[in-house]
């Protein structure tokens, strides 16, 4: 996440107060008001959660006192604290406090309250039981942020809804899910086209630190997606999808010695029923573990030499049914390189199909457009998201899907 400014700009207060009126919704960050009002509830509530304590509530009226405060804080571009506002509270609350910040993302702002001793204190109030939050743009585009808590009685509050235990879905629905594991270790499941950055983020899991790549597939050909994790220790686990939702107990498949190699994964092969590993090791050379049980992987086959300045990513990109591998090299060429279907390199001249993507990081995610859709999903430099559409053998003009604070996210690779 882009974060102008540290957590030393920030300010708590448990306090008291003037009523100005709700801003009509902006959009904040990339996100609509709502959209990022959820997302630091939800990010609030976790933090709560993982110390015992209850959810808090959305307030409406809480949030009217927070938006103006941020709005006032952005129209000034200076962070400070609203004096008074526990008296814009309605009658009733026992306790009050307030955070303020300034020059966060959205999704990075609840840890940086987090990393402030008081403005943890405040978060994990135990009595705390309604939230209101307020986040504006001043016009340099830096956001400003307000949290108003309270305690009020039980029967005076709406009840949060528990968190959804979906058990009519799988926690990843589709292999073109967008799924991220952010700087905490939570992973979240964004959705693919249409809904990336318009819909609500679900959260699917916690305790993710140290992940290095993050591959989904049907790794046991179940017809639920699976999530195979590359970890920075060197191990490869495979965590199988539930069709109610959640994942079921890990297997490991890879015990050391992956955490400074590349890894994709496909159906390698016309005629495979489970995906397979390719690895490109240090020295350059590119193994294939074939997957031959949906479990563990079976003995290596070296099928390449010679890619080790390439950045190697696997989709069938003309769609003659047969695998290809696109390698990109360190001046940001794409390089294609067709396969026989049975596992081999057609000998012929690489075909160039790309420029200009020196200072990219990309994954490809096949589904994200729709049923049967390929393409390419590449990170810039500063954090922004964009999708290439691969259809035809050539790439599609490509969509913003995100338009900063994806720089420290692991993106999900099929």
């Amino acid at each position: 996440m882009v974060a102008a400014l540290a957590s030393a700009l920030l300010a708590s207060a448990l306090v008291a107060g003037p009523v100005a009126a709700q801003a009509a919704e902006p959009v904040v960050g990339g996100y609509t008001l709502s959209q990022a009002r959820k997302i630091i509830l939800d990010e609030t509530n976790a933090i709560r959660k993982s110390v015992g304590l209850k959810p808090v509530a959305a307030s409406a009226a809480l949030n009217t006192v927070a938006q103006s405060w941020s709005a006032k804080q952005a129209s000034s571009r200076t962070m400070s604290h609203n004096p008074s506002y526990s008296a814009q509270y309605p009658s009733g609350w026992s306790t009050a406090s307030e955070n303020v910040a300034y020059g966060y993302s959205v999704t990075a702002v609840v840890t940086g309250w987090k990393n402030s001793p008081g403005h943890y204190r405040n978060i994990t109030q135990a009595s705390a039981n309604v939230l209101g939050i307020g986040v504006a743009a001043a016009s340099n585009g830096s956001l400003y942020y307000t949290q108003n808590f309270a305690t009020y009685p039980a029967s005076s509050i709406p009840v949060p809804p528990a968190p959804p235990a979906d058990s009519s879905r799988p926690s990843i629905r589709t292999a073109g899910d967008v799924i991220v594991a952010d700087g905490s270790g939570r992973l979240w499941n964004y959705g693919k086209q249409g809904q990336i950055n318009v819909t609500a983020r679900t959260l699917i899991g916690s305790g993710w630190t140290g992940v290095k790549e993050l591959h989904v597939n049907d790794w046991n050909a179940d017809g639920t997606q699976d999530l195979v994790v590359q970890w920075k220790s060197g191990a490869m686990h495979v965590y199988p999808g539930k069709s109610t939702g959640g994942f079921g107990s890990r297997f490991l498949i890879g015990s050391s010695g992956w955490a400074s190699v590349d890894v994709d994964m496909a159906l390698w092969s016309t005629g495979d029923k489970y995906p397979s590993v390719i690895m490109k090791d240090a020295a350059g050379k590119l193994w294939l573990y074939p997957n031959s049980r949906g479990t563990t992987l079976s003995a290596r086959t070296a099928i390449g030499t010679g890619w080790g300045a390439l950045d190697v990513k696997i989709a069938d990109f003309d769609a003659d049914g047969k695998q290809d591998v696109l390698a990109t090299t360190a001046r940001g060429t794409i390089l294609l390189y067709r396969t026989n279907g049975v596992g081999r390199f057609i000998s012929e001249t690489r075909t160039q199909i790309g420029s200009g993507w020196a200072g990219y990081t990309s994954v490809v995610l096949t589904g994200f457009a729709g049923t049967g859709s390929t393409g390419l999903i590449a990170k810039d430099s500063a954090g922004r998201l964009y999708y290439y559409p691969i259809a035809g053998g050539k790439f599609g003009a490509r969509q913003t899907i995100g338009t900063g604070g994806w720089t420290p996210m692991q993106l999900s690779n099929n």
